[in-house]
C-alpha cells in the first residue's frame, strides 16, 4: 500500500488554470480576484473585509488595485449624493 503523501487529487498546479482558459480565452484565472474585488464594492462590503478575504497585507493594495469603480456605482453613488441634497435643511454660510 502506498503511503499517503497529503495529495488528495493527482494533478499539476496549473490545471485550474488551464481549464479556466479554454473557458475564458481572454482573461486570467487572477482576474476573478478583481471581479470579485470590485463586486464587494458595488454591494458596499467593507473594504478591510474583503483586505482579509483576499489575503492582502496592505489595505490600498485591495482599494487601489484589485476594485474598481465602475459606471453603475458612480451612478449609484450620484443618486445617494441627489436623494440626500433634497432633504437636507439648506445651511447659511456666515
Amino acid at each position: 500500500m502506498r503511503e499517503f503523501d497529503g495529495k488528495f487529487f493527482n494533478f499539476r498546479p496549473d490545471t485550474v488554470t488551464h481549464i479556466f482558459k479554454r473557458f475564458c480565452p481572454k482573461h486570467k484565472l487572477h482576474d476573478l480576484r478583481h471581479t470579485f474585488a470590485t463586486n464587494c464594492l458595488a454591494a458596499k462590503f467593507s473594504m478591510k473585509v474583503v483586505q482579509k478575504w483576499l489575503g492582502h497585507s496592505d489595505f490600498e493594495t485591495t482599494a487601489n488595485t484589485y476594485s474598481h469603480v465602475t459606471e453603475e456605482i458612480t451612478t449609484a453613488e450620484a443618486e445617494l449624493f441627489n436623494q440626500y441634497e433634497k432633504t437636507k435643511k439648506p445651511t447659511q454660510i456666515k
